[in-house]
């Protein structure tokens, strides 16, 4: 992996992304939405552009209530900080229960997500993914952790 920054912001960072991804895997949509910035911005594959916490926070909300049995993994490739700013790169797998599928269903692709560092510490505040081509099913709504 890639890092630059101090030592201090990317082990915040990385608590941030673990908060994450065990929310996202115990489809926790109160401990992920705590990570978020009040003007976080989510740019899903095939869906509208979501703007600011209350959009975002039903979109969260929805997709784990959605698929509630889950599991997210990620590598992250890169990480860095620049003052009150800092962004990672990396992929991610999502494996969910589709019950009207009747089956799991898997995601994999990249994302990016930038943060910002306010008074409470480190926040999402924007992230974007991508959705690679051939995988068995895909769930275009699952947000990587």
């Amino acid at each position: 992996m890639i890092e630059s920054g101090p030592a201090a912001d990317l082990a915040a960072l990385a608590r941030v992304r673990d908060a994450m991804k065990d929310a996202d895997n115990r489809a926790d949509a109160a401990a992920f939405v705590a990570v978020l910035a009040e003007d976080v911005v989510i740019m899903a594959p095939g869906l509208p552009l979501l703007l600011g916490l209350d959009p975002c926070a039903a979109f969260v909300t929805e997709v784990l209530a959605s698929y509630p049995q889950r599991r997210v993994g990620e590598t992250i490739d890169e990480v860095h900080v620049s003052g009150d700013l800092a962004f990672d790169r990396g992929t991610f797998e999502t494996e969910v229960f589709d019950a009207e599928l009747g089956r799991h269903v898997r995601e994999c692709g990249t994302a990016l997500r930038i943060y910002r560092r306010d008074a409470s510490g480190w926040k999402m505040a924007r992230v974007m993914w991508h959705v690679d081509e051939g995988d068995e099913e895909t769930a275009h709504d699952s947000p990587p952790a």
